[in-house]
């Protein structure tokens, strides 16, 4: 597996490697490697979709951002998502879409094949706000469902049907602490299926929204795709140019402006930000306003800070007094401004305000999702790889295709029922050396055929019959790549 840090491949130093390779691989792996790719590579440019734990599915969003640029299609084969508010966020957004709700009650060896599997497991047993607990296999946690990844794959291997590709998503206290050994552990489970992972630590404020979210994302190839993480994306966007205008009262934080709790040294602190200089949010939150200390905006601007902390010692730092920010009116972050935060395009945000959640399902919905910029880069980075090994080692099978769509184009132009009487027998034998012509044509192009001709003894007709056959690029063998009987009246 390689990470971000060291950026190894299955133990072995880049810096290492002998100069006799071929994309960072020595001679003697070379052939392994290509016959890898042939193995598991699929031809294909139509790809099937399970999004297991699936949320609001910004997956999906993501992928239907790509698929226009890439020239390839995506086909939803189902979801599994057993909260009814993101269900129905989901619906509002996607349409009908199959359920199977539980993941651990699906027949995994009749449901849920796919190339593509996103994985994205309950992150409360890991995330710092929530329990903890951690996620060891068999311990019972939230987040401990991530292994029925196990008996998922070990189906799909049994009936030769693995994913080609899972995208394994999760906060970042996943990856450390006393769950650094638990995560090492769920790797090399996936791996031992044959899987090529990378991993990486991505904030999405690399990538064109203004919430520091991060987060570690774990693509496992089936095929070895040499997979780098997208690199950050140019520019930044700032809080101050998302914040809605002329936002309802019912926003407004009442009571003290400020949680009293937010005072004192010892609690977490409480970030306001100013709407003219705001910079960028903290994470969000799946319980929202209350729970975050990042959803808060000044009505007026308080100082020339990008925002608040509410502490002593800031105040002090920033000549802002306490009464200053007791007196200036506080709102939370409306659920349009957390749509954008997390990564939807005005299409989509207009899609989603059709669910008909109310401010704090739509909030949580939001704040257990996944930034779409951040899922849509990095399926771009995975899909044209790809498709670029498609066109490399696939090569000669898309000339073949090409050269026989020129032939399939000629025969068009020849067929039809043409009835000759015996007194025409010219005309009758131009056309059975039209059709001996074809042959000479494959040859010069270099397809290898083999012809198989007949001759029905009629007054009025005579049939030359004719299947294509091509050599096999794989194995050796010629492979009936067009079987198709080409009737010309000679």
């Amino acid at each position: 597996m390689k990470n971000s840090e060291n950026h190894n491949v299955n133990g072995r130093d880049d810096k290492t490697t002998e100069n006799n390779t071929v994309n960072g691989r020595d001679s003697k792996s070379t052939r392994s490697y290509l016959d890898n790719l042939r193995k598991n590579l699929p031809r294909k440019k139509t790809f099937k979709v399970f999004e297991a734990f699936a949320g609001l599915g910004s997956q999906r969003l993501a992928l239907e951002r790509i698929k226009k640029r890439l020239n390839v299609k995506f086909e939803y084969v189902g979801i599994a998502e057993n909260n009814k508010y993101a269900s129905k966020a989901y619906k509002a957004l996607h349409g009908e879409t199959k359920n199977f709700e539980d993941i651990i009650e699906m027949d995994y060896e009749n449901e849920g094949d796919c190339d593509v599997l996103t994985w994205s497991s309950p992150c409360q047993s890991n995330s710092a706000s929530g329990t903890q607990e951690g996620f060891a296999e068999g311990s019972g946690t939230k987040s401990a469902i991530a292994w029925c990844l196990r008996p998922f794959l070990e189906a799909k291997k049994k009936t030769g049907k693995l994913p080609l590709l899972i995208l394994f998503e999760n906060v970042p206290r996943t990856t450390s602490g006393k769950n650094a050994t638990v995560f090492k552990q769920f790797l090399e489970m996936i791996e031992s299926f044959g899987y090529h992972i990378s991993w990486e630590i991505v904030d999405s404020l690399d990538y064109g929204v203004a919430q520091s979210r991060k987060r570690v994302f774990c693509v496992c190839s089936l095929v070895d795709i040499g997979f780098e993480f997208p690199k950050p994306r140019e520019g930044r966007v700032y809080l101050r140019d998302i914040l809605e205008k002329d936002v309802s009262s019912t926003y407004d934080f009442h009571g003290t402006c400020v949680p009293e709790r937010s005072y004192n040294e010892a609690s977490r602190k409480m970030n306001i930000h100013n709407p003219s200089y705001a910079d960028h949010s903290g994470t969000i939150v799946a319980h929202g306003p209350g729970g975050c200390e990042d959803y808060y905006v000044f009505r007026e601007d308080v100082g020339t800070v990008p925002k608040v902390t509410f502490t002593k010692d800031f105040l002090a730092e920033n000549n802002i007094t306490k009464e200053q920010v007791e007196s200036t009116q506080v709102r939370t972050f409306t659920e349009l401004e957390v749509m954008r935060l997390m990564g939807l395009n005005e299409d989509e945000i207009a899609r989603l305000q059709t669910s008909g959640l109310c401010k704090t399902r739509m909030y949580s919905a939001l704040g257990n999702s996944i930034v779409v910029n951040v899922l849509e880069d990095i399926f771009m980075e995975y899909f044209s790889r790809v498709l670029e090994l498609q066109n490399e080692v696939f090569k000669d099978e898309v000339e073949l295709k090409g050269k026989l769509e020129e032939i399939i184009d000629l025969h068009d132009q020849m067929k039809g029922s043409y009835f000759f009487s015996p007194p025409r027998f010219a005309k009758s034998r131009r056309r059975y050396e039209e059709a001996h012509s074809m042959c000479s044509y494959f040859e010069c192009q270099g397809v290898h055929y083999m012809v198989e001709q007949s001759t029905t003894c009629s007054c009025k007709h005579v049939y030359y019959n004719m299947t294509i056959f091509i050599d096999g690029l794989d194995s050796g063998k010629d492979i009936r790549l067009i079987k198709k009987m080409y009737k010309c009246i000679a």
